[in-house]
């Protein structure tokens, strides 16, 4: 590989190869390890707090079948929100364990790292307050 005397490869060839090579190295390096985006929401617990989370958005149906399974990143209030085109009964499985979760009806679902709920004292009653865009969307799947 010879350089003109610009700091140019004298080989056209050889610089759109290396353009190329570049372009495929950052096209992998962003396909790798990909998260849906993620959101600003608010919890109001019934006692008056208000707790922020920002969880992921599941959108389309391979979001919302993978969850937050396999992904060590997560952080203290980082979880996973499931939208849902209208009110559903729903049903859930968690990997590795023998009991399905149930969700009587609701449009969006969230997912928050184990024991999540019970170490910030959010229960039952207490509400997520979503966006007006997020309220918006509509599953894709």
């Amino acid at each position: 590989m010879n350089l003109n005397k610009n700091g140019l490869f004298s080989n056209p060839l050889t610089s759109w190869r290396l353009i190329l090579q570049f372009s495929i190295l950052l096209l992998l390096a962003a396909c790798g390890k990909q998260h849906p985006p993620s959101i600003d929401l608010v919890i109001s617990t019934a006692d008056g707090r208000s707790i922020e989370v920002y969880p992921r958005l599941a959108v389309t149906a391979a979001e919302k079948r993978k969850g937050l399974y396999d992904d060590d990143a997560i952080n203290p209030f980082e979880g996973m929100l499931f939208i849902y085109g209208s009110d559903k009964h729903l049903t859930y499985r968690m990997r590795g364990s023998r009991n399905d979760l149930s969700v009587d009806k609701c449009r969006f679902a969230l997912q928050m790292a184990y024991n999540w709920y019970r170490e910030n004292e959010v229960s039952v009653g207490d509400k997520a307050l979503i966006p007006p865009e997020i309220r918006k969307l509509k599953p894709l799947f």
